[in-house]
């Protein structure tokens, strides 16, 4: 589009603002926003709400050893995640093998939020 657009004119081609002083988000606008979601939504239903965000694609896209394999412990149970998604909240179990945020492997019980944590600190240090 590039050629056809070379003003990049085409919404596809830049962002826009879709206001001329659109609204701060911040991490804790984000906290509030998802503890407010759960509250209510339990009020409303009598049930657990979970909240979150697909960081990881299915195996459609991308076959992972560390998920299916090596750990598949992570991989969240029910109707809900149908063993195929990650769950943040899965306990991590016990493995030797060398990882940059864990060098000397990763001891039984890491929460697996905790790992890719560490995993994507060292990945933006580097």
């Amino acid at each position: 589009m590039g050629a056809l657009d070379p003003e990049r004119k085409d919404t596809h081609q830049r962002g826009y603002l879709c206001r001329p002083e659109p609204a701060r988000l911040t991490y804790a606008w984000l906290a509030g926003l998802t503890k407010a979601l759960r509250r209510i939504g339990a009020e409303v239903t009598g049930k657990r709400i979970l909240v979150g965000d697909i960081f990881d694609v299915g195996p459609e896209f991308a076959i992972s050893k560390f998920k299916y394999e090596w750990h598949p412990e992570i991989l969240g149970k029910g109707a809900l995640f149908g063993g195929q998604f990650v769950s943040c909240e899965a306990i991590l179990d016990v493995d030797d093998r060398l990882y940059v945020g864990y060098p000397k492997g990763i001891p039984a019980g890491t929460p697996f939020g905790a790992f890719l944590g560490r995993q994507t600190r060292r990945f933006y240090e580097d």
